[in-house]
């Protein structure tokens, strides 16, 4: 199953729960699941729709930083938001977000920008929290793959695309 296809499954099954709040992460362990507090703490006592994380200290190799950098900036440009991190897989986000937002289409790596994107357009607020990383213990890392890197990019266009002809304005 590629990424966007998961996580798009796991917040269907997370919408059939009576829960307010849904949290993701990655399993390869990159993250401390502990640090969930830290987000719970953010959002405790604000109306902040979403909390995000973002990786303080990236525990990468320098060619996935450089990679990450830019897919990032492209992706905050295109798509008009200022996550810090888009794709920091540690987030908390209240299931009127999802509930709200028009669905999400990413298969691969655009699903976070895509989130973050129409979230943004919906009105809904965010915060961003710090997070230690730490080097992948399971699985592979597949953003280096040029197969995936083409993907995600088309897959960004597409989003892009999306917005722009929704009625919905790119603004800032």
């Amino acid at each position: 199953m590629k990424y966007g296809a998961a996580i798009r499954r796991g917040f269907t099954e997370a919408l059939r729960t009576p829960h307010k709040w849904v949290f993701f992460t990655d399993s390869d362990r990159q993250f401390d699941i502990r640090e969930l507090k830290l987000l719970l703490d953010e959002q405790t006592g604000s109306d902040t729709d979403m909390v995000i994380g973002y990786r303080i200290k990236r525990a990468d190799p320098f060619h996935r930083k450089i990679f990450a950098k830019g897919w990032t900036t492209v992706s905050r440009i295109v798509l008009r938001f200022s996550a810090r991190d888009v794709d920091c897989a540690f987030k908390l986000i209240n299931r009127r977000v999802l509930e709200t937002i028009p669905p999400l289409r990413g298969d691969g790596a655009a699903i976070n920008p895509e989130l973050m994107a129409k979230a943004k357009r919906a009105g809904f607020s965010y915060r961003q929290v710090g997070v230690n990383h730490y080097p992948r213990q399971a699985g592979e890392q597949s953003g280096s793959n040029i197969k995936v890197i083409v993907r995600s990019f088309t897959s960004l266009w597409k989003v892009w695309r999306e917005l722009r002809t929704s009625g919905k304005t790119l603004s800032p």
